[in-house]
């Protein structure tokens, strides 16, 4: 079964993937342990910003923690089976 696919925020497709190839094992052998560890990661891109009063801010480590775990509980409900890292569309609402 795949869980439902509608995600809120503009990175969440970034989210998916990350977490998708986590859960099948794609970062084994790699400094990546541990969805803490995905999120670390992420942060230091500095990629992922809020925008507040027209300024984007970039996100720290615990928001970008927070949403990944917020994902996280949909995509471990998935059936690894039928899991593609890359090949889903998200459907972002806004």
């Amino acid at each position: 079964m795949i869980a439902e696919r509608v995600y809120y925020g503009d990175k969440t497709h970034i989210y998916v993937a990350y977490l998708r190839a986590f859960k099948l094992g794609v970062f084994e052998g790699t400094e990546i342990k541990t969805i803490t560890d995905i999120a670390k990661h992420l942060a230091t891109s500095n990629d992922f910003t809020k925008s507040r009063h027209g300024e984007h801010i970039p996100l720290t480590f615990s928001s970008i923690l927070t949403e990944l775990e917020k994902v996280w509980a949909v995509i471990k409900q998935e059936d690894t089976d039928q899991i593609d890292p890359y090949g889903y569309i998200v459907n972002k609402n806004h």
